[in-house]
């Protein structure tokens, strides 16, 4: 019998022998930001940026959340070109890199679709929050590498 995590697990969108080498670090306030915004916005995803600075090791210091223009939000996410514009402004503006992206997977596990890989780029970290309607939540991170994702060690730091 497959577990929750194989039933969704398409070989053609992920890799699951490799990870990236690249850390992608936040504090326990970010990941309350991101838990938060995922339940507001369930049963639809949501979506942002995660602005910080792009290193040795990939740091997220602060959120810039935009709207989800998909029309089936229940299971798409969709940016507007201008709010991703708009993000690298307000981060140039501040000193800090786009480093990524995030969104919610609503009843869904924290792995990514074939949606998901169809727009993402290999520059960015894919930070997704998997949520119930009970609240709880799974946050993995993603990066793209040769037509596919592979997994991104996360590290919380206080």
């Amino acid at each position: 019998m497959k577990t929750t995590a194989e039933k969704y697990l398409d070989l053609n969108v992920v890799n699951i022998y490799d990870k990236d080498e690249k850390i992608l670090s936040y504090t326990r306030k970010i990941e309350s930001q991101l838990i938060e915004e995922a339940k507001k916005g369930f049963p639809y995803e949501i979506a942002g940026f995660l602005l910080g600075k792009i290193g040795e090791e990939d740091k997220v210091t602060e959120l810039l959340p935009v709207e989800n223009i998909a029309k089936h939000q229940e299971r798409r996410f969709e940016i507007d070109s201008l709010d991703y514009i708009k993000a690298e402004t307000y981060a140039l503006a501040r000193n800090l890199d786009v480093v990524g992206i995030y969104h919610s997977h609503p009843d869904y596990p924290a792995i990514p679709s074939k949606h998901d890989l169809k727009f993402a780029q290999e520059v960015f970290s894919y930070l997704i929050i998997s949520i119930d309607a009970t609240g709880i939540s799974l946050i993995n991170s993603w990066k793209k590498e040769q037509g596919k994702f592979i997994q991104q060690e996360i590290k919380i730091k206080q």
